[in-house]
């Protein structure tokens, strides 16, 4: 597979495992957001097939329909990247990072978990999600209003104004095609949201309370100055929740985010060389004075050579 290389990421010596792991996280965030927002991509082909038919502007149930049709599909999609997978990575990250001291202590708290947690983390994203999609279906119903409106004011019948309305459902073209654009991003935000929000959960529930976390910002310099001022610093998860984890809205990149959270007994030796930024006060846009004094503070700081 090749890898797609985010700009102006320069690998240097030395570097070449921290770059090649991050290389590969941005890769995968990149294919599924292609698959999602991709001509083909099956929130395409749900909006087609509606929006070529009159029943849909005819019939309020078909609206609800759609809607409730797509609701169902980013289920199904956030479901398939959330939970499962997430805890497969993490246990396959144990496994791969820790040594046996180590992950005995975490396998055996891990035998305790429920799981609860990630479940009531998932369903609260996907509200969210959902919330995006009727907004989207309401700004839908005002576009299909005002096109009747105007084509009235143009002289046309209700009947030329339904042909208009499938025509260009039908050709792909006009506010249907607006719509379907906007609903495919939206999807793909909030798989991405679910895949960091989802991970951090899996990796959580099987984590000692006093472990720090190390911020990763996966796609290098092309992250915002938020995230730059975050990049390789180490907290406790209580301490990242309080200034915002990746996806929350703390960052001005917002649900658009692609960095992560990990344990740090797993960051060091997955990432071993994470490049940190000097990032000034003038360069962030959400981050507060006190939460990047949190940040440039030399005890937050990874130890030299990590």
């Amino acid at each position: 597979m090749a890898i797609i290389k985010p700009n102006n990421l320069v690998i240097t010596v030395g570097e070449e495992e921290t770059a090649y792991e991050i290389l590969l996280e941005y890769q995968r965030a990149k294919v599924i957001d292609e698959k999602i927002r991709g001509p083909k991509s099956i929130f395409q082909k749900t909006i087609d097939n509606a929006v070529g038919k009159k029943s849909l502007y005819n019939d309020p149930q078909k609206m609800r329909d759609l809607q409730a049709e797509l609701k169902e599909e980013l289920a199904t999609v956030m479901e398939a990247n959330g939970i499962k997978k997430s805890q497969v990575y993490a246990s396959k990250s144990l496994d791969k990072y820790l040594d046996k001291s180590e992950l005995a202590d975490w396998k055996q708290r891990a035998g305790r978990i429920t799981g609860t947690l990630s479940r009531k983390q998932a369903a609260a994203r996907l509200k969210v999600a959902y919330l995006d999609i009727e907004k989207n279906m309401g700004v839908l119903k005002i576009n299909i209003d005002q096109f009747r409106i105007n084509q009235k004011a143009l002289g046309r019948s209700d009947a030329e104004t339904l042909r208009e309305l499938v025509k260009l459902g039908k050709e792909k073209i006009g506010f249907q095609q607006g719509f379907a654009a906007q609903i495919k991003k939206d999807a793909a935000v909030a798989v991405r949201r679910e895949r960091a929000g989802a991970q951090l959960d899996a990796y959580a529930e099987v984590t000692p309370p006093r472990t720090k976390w190390q911020w990763i910002t996966v796609n290098g310099p092309k992250a915002c100055p938020d995230c730059l001022a975050r990049a390789g610093v180490v907290l406790t998860l209580a301490r990242w929740r309080k200034i915002g984890t990746p996806g929350s809205g703390a960052t001005i990149c917002g649900a658009h985010c692609f960095c992560k959270l990990i344990p740090l007994p797993i960051a060091e030796k997955q990432f071993p060389q994470v490049k940190m930024y000097n990032i000034k006060k003038d360069d962030v846009v959400l981050t507060t004075d006190a939460e990047l004094r949190t940040l440039k503070a030399k005890s937050n700081r990874p130890k030299k050579g990590k």
